[in-house]
């Protein structure tokens, strides 16, 4: 019983889900952080370079 529930549990991505979403939560997280630098530092929108820089980051 338990071996068979085991089989189907590990064909569930399970982790792999959970590493995705983590992942592009911490590029949004990043992107957040770098647009508030930006903003509280220079009181200016960013420009392209940085927006080219924050994409390398993430990239």
């Amino acid at each position: 019983m338990l071996k068979g529930l085991n089989r189907n549990f590990q064909r569930l991505p399970i982790t792999q889900l959970l590493q995705e979403q983590f992942s592009s939560f911490q590029k949004k997280v990043l992107i957040l952080r770098t647009l508030l630098e930006h903003v509280t530092n220079r009181h200016r929108v960013p420009s392209t370079e940085s927006i080219t820089l924050i994409n390398k980051r993430v990239g």
